[in-house]
């Protein structure tokens, strides 16, 4: 019986963990594209964010790799000091100089496996939510969490219908920019989800 129960757990995990990976690839699929359409003797610099942020991310990275460990702003006439923020990027420079990988590739790589980390986060604590829920009830929760978007205006352009969202800056809430391409707003939102877990430990003890 306990078998049984271990399997059925681990079978449900593993659809989590697909649904999850698949998401993730959804999220970087306009740079896989990118990379598909790049010419021949062309380099691809994978700009799939806004390329001035992009570019100041990919020098923090670049920095990391060269072995350094502030986050410094080179290309700035302007000084700025040491920026804890970027601290992040400084880390995956370290990462990518480990695995021999340029600050482009580390980068995307980091938005698609802290955007699958989130994601399992989000059905752990929908886990911890409905723990007397069926299976299906828990993947409902966790696919609204996921697509839900907020309210639409139907515009109409040349004739043709246009679903325009409501959005505030920086309030990712459309599916394709919930999770957002940014490493570092999505390592924020992953620790904010373990602070969650943790403390929930504690009180439940």
């Amino acid at each position: 019986m306990k078998k049984i129960i271990n399997h059925k757990k681990f079978s449900q995990w593993m659809t989590v963990i697909t649904l999850s990976i698949i998401i993730a690839t959804i999220n970087i699929f306009h740079v896989i594209i990118g990379y598909a359409k790049t010419p021949s003797g062309f380099t691809y610099l994978a700009t799939g964010h806004y390329y001035l942020d992009y570019f100041e991310y990919l020098q923090h990275i670049a920095s990391g790799l060269a072995g350094r460990w502030l986050p410094l702003n080179y290309f700035s006439t302007d000084d700025f000091g040491v920026d804890l923020r970027f601290f992040p990027y400084i880390m995956l420079g370290k990462i990518a100089w480990i695995f021999h990988l340029s600050p482009m590739t580390t980068y995307w790589l980091a938005v698609f496996f802290l955007t699958v980390f989130t994601l399992i986060g989000f059905f752990f604590i929908i886990n911890l939510m409905l723990n007397k829920e069926a299976f299906y009830l828990k993947i409902i929760a966790f696919l609204i969490a996921v697509f839900s978007s907020p309210a639409y205006q139907i515009l109409i352009n040349n004739g043709q219908p246009i679903l325009n969202p409501y959005d505030f800056w920086y309030g990712p809430a459309i599916f394709i920019r919930r999770f957002g391409v940014v490493p570092y707003h999505t390592l924020g939102l992953l620790l904010l989800l373990l602070i969650v877990i943790v403390i929930n430990k504690i009180w439940t003890h």
